[in-house]
């Protein structure tokens, strides 16, 4: 018999019922270990988004444990149109959007407790098996798998233990001479080319912050030119979770314009490094690894413990540290002929399709 009870909400009224809501919110603030991505402002922000674009259901699951013990995990099925190969997938709330998807937990869980959540989830979703076609989570810590055969590494997260050091001066002395002689040169090249300042948009300036997004994402298009932006995802990013505080949006300027823009969060002691793009017209000058340094100053500022990196080994996170979070998830297929047949034509629809992205660019 197992250990967990599981209450399903699969109604979009129900889960922004401000009865629902606090008691989400009682579950993120008695959390030691909830990361910011499923705060409601934020999960709001990706549904407003995608709810444009997809047929998007609620499959939020709150397990309830014997022990008194509470998990949340924000669950959604999506289906997809032609491109998808009409796949309707369920998946956690953010999808690719976030880096991490592991549920909002109370303490007292152990690792055979995390065995038992997962291992319930697979039996209350073959309960429903008529309804979708493929399972699929990642961004999940290792703590929350219960060493489970399920999972399977899914990249890593680097981040820095900011209270080792008190200072970013005393991180920086840890750190390659390289580094520190570049951020030197740079930072002098830079103010030689006009007034540099780091701005902070406030709660308040969200039309100010709106203004500026047109540039962020031609300069994020010019830096990495494959990648996908969902459109309305970073005005709905803005609206929603700028004036609840949860969004740190800062810019670097030289001379009263932006050259350099980030995206973060702070919560929980934790400063997120979401995602960034600076203006390539000025890449000789280095404006983001400016901007990353003051970012560290900035986390110190306001008391974060952590620096978090979020997914993938980029070169400029090995500057700052060595230290990496593994990830892990896990996929599954509902039986049948349909649903291996349509993962198969997605998989081939998402080739091509990367493909003639390539040939466009090139």
């Amino acid at each position: 018999m197992s250990d967990w009870n599981f209450q399903w909400i699969t109604d979009w009224s129900e889960v922004w019922d401000p009865a629902f809501g606090g008691l989400w919110r009682e579950l993120l603030d008695r959390s030691a270990t909830a990361h910011v991505f499923y705060e409601p402002s934020l999960t709001k922000a990706w549904t407003n988004t995608y709810r444009e674009m997809v047929t998007l259901e609620p499959y939020f699951v709150l397990g309830r444990h014997a022990s008194g013990a509470e998990a949340l995990l924000p669950l959604v099925k999506m289906r997809c149109g032609w491109r998808g190969a009409w796949l309707r997938t369920v998946g956690p709330v953010g999808a690719n959007e976030f880096d991490y998807h592991d549920p909002i937990a109370t303490d007292g869980l152990g690792e055979k407790d995390w065995i038992g959540f997962w291992s319930g989830i697979d039996v209350e979703l073959c309960k429903v098996a008529d309804r979708y076609d493929y399972f699929v989570i990642q961004g999940v810590r290792a703590s929350f798998t219960g060493s489970s055969d399920r999972f399977m590494p899914k990249g890593v997260a680097p981040f820095c233990d900011l209270s080792k050091f008190g200072s970013v001066e005393r991180l920086l002395a840890t750190r390659s001479r390289n580094l520190r002689h570049n951020l030197r040169r740079t930072d002098r090249r830079l103010r030689e080319a006009g007034e540099v300042r780091l701005r902070i948009f406030s709660a308040s300036e969200v039309e100010a912050a709106l203004a500026g997004l047109a540039d962020f994402l031609q300069a994020h298009e010019s830096r990495w030119r494959h990648a996908y932006r969902a459109p309305g995802w970073y005005e709905n990013l803005i609206r929603e979770t700028l004036p609840t505080g949860l969004l740190h949006l800062s810019a670097i300027e030289l001379e009263g314009r932006a050259v350099s823009w980030h995206f973060g969060f702070i919560h929980k002691k934790r400063f997120y490094c979401y995602v960034s793009a600076y203006d390539n017209s000025l890449a000789d000058f280095s404006p983001g690894q400016i901007h990353l340094h003051r970012l560290i100053e900035e986390a110190y500022r306001l008391g974060a413990t952590m620096f978090d990196f979020l997914r993938g080994e980029e070169w400029y996170k090995s500057e700052w540290t060595e230290m990496r979070m593994q990830l892990f998830g896990y996929e599954s297929l509902t039986p049948g002929l349909g649903t291996l047949s349509k993962t198969k034509l997605r998989d081939l629809l998402y080739q091509t399709a990367k493909l003639l992205r390539y040939k466009r660019s090139s």
